[in-house]
């Protein structure tokens, strides 16, 4: 299942990132999980998509893991990601602490991010949220 899926995962912890992809993996998804540790690495892999398509197939799914003092930054890049017309309709994905404050949580939608997820304690917890999120996303997102 989404064995024609792109997904691409932006966390600075790398142990995090593989987490997240190995979820995917549980949860069936054939595609591709792309892991980039930074604002730049991310922009820059999204970049390449945009400018060459024949090279780097852009992401159906962007999910950001939102650390605290991110705040900025990820409004920074779900911002650029919305004024990139080819990017306009991509999901953007945020997991959040629970503690995020609803003022940040309303600039971040304002921005553009499709949805917050509070982010899981255990691998265990993750499970059923990828799964969850991956049947939204098959059923709002378009495949390219």
């Amino acid at each position: 299942m989404f064995d024609e899926w792109k997904v691409l995962h932006l966390d600075e912890v790398e142990s995090e990132s593989i987490l997240f992809c190995r979820a995917l993996e549980q949860e069936h998804f054939a595609g591709d999980c792309v892991s980039v540790r930074s604002f730049s690495e991310a922009k820059f892999y999204l970049e390449r998509g945009l400018y060459f398509p024949q090279l780097v197939s852009r992401p159906d799914i962007i999910v950001v893991n939102w650390h605290p003092d991110c705040d900025a930054p990820v409004l920074e890049f779900v911002h650029w990601i919305r004024i990139q017309p080819q990017l306009h309709d991509t999901a953007v994905i945020v997991f959040i602490k629970a503690q995020l404050s609803f003022a940040a949580q309303e600039r971040a939608h304002h921005e553009g991010v499709t949805e917050l997820m509070v982010r899981p304690e255990t691998f265990e917890e993750l499970l059923p949220q990828v799964s969850a999120l991956l049947e939204r996303c098959m059923n709002r997102c378009v495949v390219r």
